[in-house]
């Protein structure tokens, strides 16, 4: 079943459908998801357990093709919640591949870890200037270099 309005204004219930010249917006209940349509595109998904926001087919909890923007004046705005021994992440991917990511260990110690052979853990401080915006890194071969972007030594420390 779908609910599609085009023209002048409707009321049902709670639902107000203001004048849509269009006809670009609708709720749309389908066989197993409900869709939520402005400018004629699918903007929000519910199928299953599933939400999707941006994309028609969600294929996790919440997936969002886009950007997600978080403001207002509360401190927390993202919690990460961790119930018995279900550990949740936050995962970088790059075309479809996991390359690092930012986890509490079985010991519930925070780690950041790059899945990418090759590839440092870099601390940067105003990436927008032109140079020396990187601190501190951490090479694949376990050396740290501070204000020393390629270290020689377990640790190189660059000036004084």
């Amino acid at each position: 079943m779908a609910y599609k309005h085009s023209k002048g204004e409707r009321k049902f219930d709670d639902i107000v459908a203001e004048n849509d010249s269009d006809g670009d917006t609708k709720i749309d209940f389908a066989e197993d998801y409900i869709a939520l349509v402005t400018n004629g595109a699918s903007t929000l998904v519910v199928s299953g357990s599933s939400v999707g926001i941006g994309t028609t087919s969600p294929d996790s909890t919440l997936h969002v093709a886009g950007n997600i923007h978080i403001s207002g004046s509360s401190q927390e705005g993202i919690r990460i919640a961790k119930g018995a021994s279900d550990y949740r992440q936050i995962v970088f991917e790059t075309d479809g591949a996991d390359s690092a990511n930012i986890h509490l260990s079985n010991a519930e110690n925070l780690v950041i870890q790059n899945e990418t052979n090759g590839k440092d853990i870099q601390f940067w401080t105003n990436p927008s200037a032109a140079s020396n915006a990187q601190r501190m890194v951490i090479k694949e071969d376990g050396k740290v270099g501070i204000a020393a972007s390629d270290p020689i030594a377990e640790l190189d420390v660059a000036g004084k």
